[in-house]
């Protein structure tokens, strides 16, 4: 929904609506850093809805009063109510041009100031629904921290209140129920979900976010349509925000759901919550609206439906929207929460559209079936915009706000990298091995289902293909193809550097080829040209050519000296890999002294070269 300011004063506030939940917050914090992402669904945990508190009061009958050039109603005043933490107004018909509905509550803090409810009349059914024929208009909701007190006022040019005016206040606390959901969430991350992933043309494999059920967040059922309105198909979605407090836990969000699916269906009559989907700052995805009937056995998955919402007036048919929980036009977001959301955003409308083959940055039609003149497309005419988009795109509204609306691009392009077939998260193990050893290389990727793999061995040096092998992926992504380093005609290829590269074709088209180093070693050759020369102050000089013949290359020379004829030895000690020089001393006179010099590598150790000399006498 557009945009609307928190209470002045207030943010601070907005906090957990239970005083309880205070000792459990504290104690999940720890838990946040990268929580939700690429989470199945969860599983298991299915709850009696809890206890909604719904209040709604009529105006109070008062002359307007002269407000500036407007007149101004003061509606209602109410102190030392049941608490609530969501304020809403709803009246019949349209509201006269340049209104505003004001509000203040009292918390725990005091009253804050007068606060605009921002009025959103682009969300809707279809004026073509049988839904829209009972529903009421309203401003946006506004999540409060838990209040006791309000005072609602009317300012308008015109010197009438709206038709059937009512004021909502809506409260759903967060319970410890709500905070085992978050947990269950939490846990799942890092798991993959096969159930329900969808294999697009390019053979990509788009997985089943995480979903947050109806019954996981409470929904009462008894609420809302038992008949769901649904699509032949999806031709493209819609990103919102809820334009309510920015200011909230990670255990509240299945409180908020309900509260907003309260004001929707209690409220504003709707059929059901407004949102196909909605995603916190967290990352955590919730269902909206439903899309199989109170009755309906498990097999029945309403997320993976073409549920037609109430949105975005004008254009809910064959289209589907989520709504970021939070106001995006009064606040910056930090890199934190648009990493969590952008990427829940991404990866569920991603699974949303792969079963149409729909390219996220791709131009569609969308026709408008708009009589009430709230969309930018009137009926009639035709919206061409991009598969993803905005609602301010279509709609006469800053939603999804002006600092989500800018991660959109970023948003499409997460969509296309998870719907394209690509090669990704290859290994190679072991990355160096001893070539007399005939343990085979192997080779690990996720590659495009159905499509014709090719792994090619090139020796690194020279560029000859020592092997080349084909195939068929087929029926999964997960790959792995083991080399057993030998040459066309059986024999194990020589000791060196070879270039392992996994290229696939899909449909005509070749992906781009990714190429792993692997060594085929042996353990360094005795140091040749190793000579030992006298010096004229009776020290001993070891020197030797550089030695490059060994594969890997030498990373280390080693020497060891004795004194006792080889009958003990100092420790090892190491010299820099480009050295080829060490001069040797002893304080003992006519003394023979030995001395012992290798080099290594990762495959091992040469056979030492033994040299001695005598000292001066």
């Amino acid at each position: 929904m557009s945009a609307v300011l928190p209470f002045l004063g207030q943010t601070k506030n907005m906090l957990s609506r239970t005083k309880s939940q205070s000792a459990v917050v504290f104690g999940i914090v720890a838990l946040l850093a990268g929580a939700f992402l690429g989470q199945p669904a969860v599983q298991g945990q299915v709850r009696i809805p809890p206890k909604v508190a719904i209040h709604n009061f009529l105006p109070e009958k008062q002359n307007p009063f002269i407000y500036g050039k407007k007149f101004a109603f003061q509606i209602l005043r109410k102190v030392d109510l049941n608490p609530f933490a969501l304020v809403g107004v709803t009246w019949q018909g349209k509201l006269a041009p340049n209104t505003s509905i004001q509000v203040k509550v009292h918390d725990k803090s005091g009253w804050s100031g007068w606060q605009q409810l921002s009025y959103s009349p682009e969300h809707a059914p279809d004026d073509s629904a049988a839904e829209a024929k009972n529903t009421r208009s309203g401003t946006d909701p506004l999540i409060t921290a838990e209040s006791d007190g309000i005072e609602v006022r009317v300012i308008s040019t015109a010197v009438i209140l709206p038709k059937n005016l009512k004021v909502s206040l809506i409260d759903s606390a967060t319970s410890n129920e709500d905070v085992n959901t978050f947990l269950a969430a939490k846990n799942s991350v890092g798991t993959k979900q096969n159930l329900g992933s969808v294999i697009t043309k390019s053979g990509a494999v788009v997985s089943r976010p995480n979903i947050v059920t109806r019954a996981q967040w409470g929904a009462d059922e008894s609420w809302r349509d038992p008949s769901p309105r649904i699509s032949s198909k999806i031709i493209a979605g819609f990103i919102h925000h809820t334009a309510t407090t920015n200011s909230y836990n990670p255990e509240d969000g299945p409180a908020q759901m309900r509260s907003l699916y309260a004001y929707f269906t209690k409220s504003l009559k709707y059929a059901d919550m407004g949102y196909n989907f909605l995603v916190d700052r967290y990352g955590v995805v919730y269902e909206g609206r439903a899309g199989c009937t109170p009755s309906a056995g498990p097999d029945c998955d309403g997320p993976a439906k073409a549920v037609i919402g109430a949105h975005t007036a004008g254009m809910n048919d064959n289209t589907f929207a989520i709504s970021a929980i939070g106001n995006f036009q009064i606040g910056s977001i930090n890199d934190s929460t648009a990493h969590l959301m952008t990427k829940a955003i991404s990866g569920l409308m991603a699974w949303k559209i792969a079963p149409y083959n729909l390219d996220p940055a791709a131009l569609v039609k969308i026709p408008s079936t708009d009589t009430s003149g709230l969309s930018k497309y009137r009926n009639g005419t035709v919206a061409t915009v991009q598969v993803i988009s905005g609602h301010r795109d279509v709609g006469r509204t800053v939603c999804p706000g002006k600092y989500l609306y800018t991660f959109i691009p970023e948003i499409r392009n997460q969509i296309a990298g998870l719907l394209g077939g690509k090669i990704e998260n290859v290994s190679v193990s072991p990355l160096q091995q001893l070539a007399n050893d005939p343990s085979p290389i192997s080779l690990m990727a996720s590659v495009p289902v159905s499509g014709t793999w090719t792994v090619t061995v090139m020796d690194a040096e020279s560029g000859e293909v020592v092997y080349v092998q084909s195939g068929i992926q087929k029926g999964k992504s997960n790959f792995v193809h083991q080399w057993e380093h030998a040459d066309p005609s059986g024999h194990l290829v020589p000791a060196g550097n070879y270039a392992v590269s996994l290229t696939a074709t899909v449909a005509d088209k070749q992906l781009p080829a990714e190429t792993t180093m692997v060594t085929l070693g042996r353990k360094p050759l005795r140091m040749s040209g190793v000579k030992i020369e006298r010096t004229k102050n009776g020290a001993g000089l070891v020197t030797w050519p550089v030695q490059a013949d060994a594969v890997p290359l030498v990373d280390a020379i080693f020497y060891r000296t004795s004194i006792t004829k080889g009958k003990t030895w100092s420790t090892w000690k190491q010299l820099p890999e480009s050295t080829t020089e060490k001069t040797f001393t002893s304080v003992l006179k006519s003394r023979r002294i030995f001395i012992e010099i290798k080099q290594t590598n990762a495959m091992g150790d040469s056979t030492p070269v033994q040299v001695s000399f005598v000292t001066k006498s």
